[in-house]
């Protein structure tokens, strides 16, 4: 067996994969868009971190030593940490999907595994390169500009090119082999999905707790002493004021492009073993399933609902629905997706030793939110294959919706007036406002499932969709998903102008300089947040009330 690819041949399998990726990125418009976005903020942080480096350049340029900020050893160390971050994103891809061979019946039998490898690993490196270089242009371009010397900016493409080939070449075996114990071992194969979750809170873990930085901390150092580190010395070369080792500069690039050729060997041999051999279990890598085995470990849940309070069909249609997300859970992965937004109010709280009086809030809003989209934003499109039969039986509207409220408000209600509650004491409010944080909390916990129903009924999703790599289920609409969202910030916005006087006194600032014809008093808003208001509480009955009409007038095409 080959241990190293062949240059050409691997640079065409990397051509079309990155074609393929590439087109399947654009065709998905809410991807795209989500990324456009992404990169405004990113853009912003840039265009600042840019400006910060300038200012820096001049300052090194006009002979200061920036405070006696030690930049060598920070810098080989800032180098050191990217290669383990680089390492790890690709580790994560590989376990993720990228350590799946697209086609592989094809492609294995045609060319040598090596260079399907070699092939891969470049087209990994290539993406790295897309989304790295960018923003490291404007920065090392605004440095170089400030401190008056090209050398950074020369350099720095080479430094990120063999930072990047060591990062992959390290990271993917790294993927291959974690992805070869999850899914070919019985016991590891049976509980992956519950793996994969413990991992997932794991990393939450380390975000909130300010776990990173310790270990960014901790690594910073020994990683600025290796031939990794050195490459930061390349990027000195040339800057007056500091005082980078020329012979560090020299040997770093080889000493790393040499461990990339190894690295690479090792890679062959794993990828060879684990893209060789059968996964464990019935099921197979490209299974689709959206429960997989995570659901064999869940309890049944019975629904004990009192007969006296809810009918037997609508006890029978909230087991249904409660089955049906217990098999499969991955589709209520984007649940989680708004807790990154929590996470600087979080670490915020960490650091400073104190809970922040705008942490309970966030939490019992994310909460009430979650209550709405966890089995109500989309009730058509979860029955799935069995809704002809649904529409079918003496099930009335009313108890189909019922049944999917009762699920999503039953344990939500609570859980949100918990969240309220506990963090609300822990706070520095007073436990008046804890009291009234609590009880909104709560009503708007039993309101937004009856406000979801009546969205995803308008909006609904048949069709499944990748959620986690090649896993598929059937998620909301993107059109139920925004109008939801959307009403609940509109909501918001219209209790804070009719009970926040400076808020008030805010948007009709903005308004007046954002559009200077318009004159808009404060009191003119407080009553549009009145009547934006009222129409908000009266919204999740007309919403309930429209679903259970759509669910009794529903045809069949």
């Amino acid at each position: 067996m080959k241990r190293l690819p062949t240059p050409r041949r691997s640079a065409l399998v990397a051509r079309v994969e990155v074609r393929r990726t590439l087109r399947s990125f654009v065709e998905n418009r809410t991807r795209l868009a989500l990324t456009a976005l992404s990169g405004v903020f990113v853009l912003a942080v840039v265009a600042a971190g840019s400006y910060g480096v300038y200012l820096a350049g001049q300052a090194l340029r006009s002979g200061s030593d920036l405070g006696g900020f030690d930049v060598t050893s920070t810098l080989r160390g800032v180098v050191g940490l990217a290669w383990v971050g680089i390492s790890a994103l690709v580790a994560a891809r590989a376990v993720a999907k990228r350590g799946t061979v697209p086609k592989a019946d094809g492609l294995l039998t045609t060319i040598p595994t090596a260079d399907a490898v070699g092939g891969i690993l470049l087209s990994e490196l290539i993406f790295v390169l897309l989304w790295t270089l960018p923003p490291l242009v404007l920065l090392t371009g605004s440095f170089s500009y400030g401190a008056g010397t090209p050398g950074p900016f020369i350099v720095m493409v080479p430094v990120v090119a063999t930072l990047g080939a060591l990062g992959v070449a390290t990271g993917y075996p790294v993927g291959l082999l974690v992805r070869q114990a999850v899914t070919r071992y019985d016991v590891l194969a049976k509980h992956r999905q519950v793996l994969f979750v413990l991992a997932f809170l794991g990393y939450l873990a380390l975000v909130f707790g300010g776990g990173i930085n310790e270990i960014a901390a901790v690594l910073l150092d020994p990683l600025a002493r290796t031939p990794v580190g050195w490459l930061g010395d390349l990027l000195l070369v040339g800057i007056p004021g500091i005082d980078g080792s020329l012979a560090r500069a020299a040997v770093a690039p080889a000493a790393v492009l040499a461990a990339v050729v190894p690295a690479l060997a090792v890679t062959v041999r794993i990828a060879a073993v684990h893209w060789f051999s059968d996964p464990a279990g019935p099921t197979s890598e490209d299974d689709n399933d959206a429960g997989g085995r995570f659901a064999d470990v869940l309890p049944a849940l019975p629904i004990a609902l009192p007969s006296s309070a809810f009918s037997r069909p609508t006890r029978a249609m909230a087991g249904a629905v409660v089955r049906r997300a217990v098999r499969a859970p991955i589709k209520l992965a984007y649940v989680i997706y708004p807790l990154f937004g929590v996470i600087p109010i979080a670490q915020s709280a960490i650091e400073q030793g104190r809970v922040p009086e705008s942490l309970p809030y966030a939490l019992a809003l994310y909460a009430a939110w979650a209550s709405g989209v966890l089995v109500t934003l989309n009730p058509f499109g979860d029955q799935g294959a069995v809704l002809p039969g649904t529409l079918t039986t003496p099930l009335s509207g009313r108890q189909f919706v019922a049944g999917h409220v009762v699920v999503a408000a039953g344990p939500m209600v609570p859980l949100t007036v918990i969240l309220a509650v506990g963090s609300g004491l822990a706070s520095p409010l007073s436990l008046a406002s804890v009291a009234e944080l609590a009880v909104g909390a709560g009503i708007l916990a039993a309101l937004m499932p009856l406000l979801a129903t009546g969205i995803g009924a308008l909006f609904p999703r048949y069709g499944a969709v990748n959620v986690v790599g090649n896993r598929k289920a059937v998620m909301p609409s993107k059109r139920a998903f925004l109008t939801y969202s959307v009403t609940i910030a509109a909501a918001g916005l219209a209790a804070g102008l009719t009970f926040e006087a400076p808020l008030r006194e805010a948007v009709a600032t903005l308004v007046t300089v954002l559009v200077p014809r318009i004159a808009v008093s404060p009191g003119t808003l407080e009553t549009v947040g009145i009547v934006a208001l009222a129409a908000a509480l009266v919204s999740p009955f007309v919403s309930v009330a429209y679903a259970v009409r759509r669910f009794e007038s529903y045809h069949l095409h």
